[in-house]
């Protein structure tokens, strides 16, 4: 590992904590509620059915990874609806590690590939 790969490390880090420090929006407890009841998707039969499938879908060991990166992926195409607090909490936390284990594996490529 050179400089450069050192360097590009130190910088994908710095990109990283940018997702992490981003705070929730400043909408009041009381207007996320009442959204999501309106949306009807959250705390719902559907919700739960889906949470049910997707434990399904993953029961065979894929591994962490796999099971992370797919979570990060249906979460995020329901970006539509309003998130509870901790969902947006565990999604950011989610893709933090798709996102160290991407580069991971890129900096490893790139490490080889010399």
């Amino acid at each position: 590992m050179d400089t450069m790969d050192m360097f590009k490390i130190f910088e994908e880090k710095q990109q990283v904590s940018k997702v992490s420090s981003r705070r929730p929006s400043a909408n009041t407890a009381a207007s996320i509620a009442e959204n999501i009841a309106k949306e009807d998707y959250f705390n719902t039969e559907n919700e739960q059915k889906e949470v049910i499938k997707f434990l399904d879908e993953h029961k065979d060991n894929w591994g962490i990874f796999n099971l992370v990166t797919d979570f990060v992926k249906l979460i995020a195409a329901k970006s539509a609806l309003t998130w509870p607090h901790k969902l947006v909490t565990l999604w950011i936390e989610c893709y933090q590690v798709k996102l160290l284990r991407w580069q991971h594996l890129k900096v490893t490529k790139i490490s080889n590939s010399r």
